[in-house]
């Protein structure tokens, strides 16, 4: 299963992905705005995420895809739709921030999934996220308080939605 356009390849996370997802989630402003990541980011976090994001695949609840540079084949980090909701979540690696690659993974999943609307939620302070959603055409509609906090204790996220 690919997703793909002329710069980038969508693809379900792998094993050998593991070490590109650690490198780029140890770094602190890479996951800074995201729930649930553990700090410090170890190797071993990363292989427990990449075997869940294996059985989320058969299972058929969640689709978990790796952000991959189309002519070289970097990992650029992931983007994952939730089957049940609707919801959406994404990160890039440091190396690749700044060049419109969240934007791009974005659009490129939102033409692949059938299901609408589609969600997604950013830290109040994650003015960088805000603008990737509203550039890939999802609008503001309100705020959500979050089961879990951020690691600044915040629990209100901005939600976004696409119809």
């Amino acid at each position: 299963m690919e997703i793909r356009d002329d710069e980038l390849v969508l693809r379900p996370i792998e094993a050998r992905d593991a070490d590109a997802i650690a490198a780029g989630l140890a770094d602190p402003e890479t996951s800074r705005y995201m729930l649930q990541i553990p700090t410090p980011y170890t190797p071993e976090d990363a292989r427990t995420w990449v075997a869940r994001c294996e059985q989320v695949w058969r299972d058929e609840t969640s689709y978990p895809f790796a952000i991959v540079d189309a002519a070289g084949g970097a990992f650029l980090g992931s983007i994952e739709l939730s089957g049940d909701s609707g919801s959406i979540g994404y990160w890039v690696a440091p190396e690749a921030q700044g060049r419109g690659v969240a934007t791009r993974a974005l659009r490129l999943l939102c033409g692949w999934a059938s299901q609408r609307p589609l969600r997604l939620t950013t830290h109040p302070d994650n003015v960088a996220s805000q603008r990737v959603a509203e550039k890939a055409g999802f609008r503001r509609i309100g705020t959500i308080t979050e089961e879990q906090r951020f690691r600044d204790g915040e629990r209100e996220s901005i939600l976004f939605e696409l119809p």
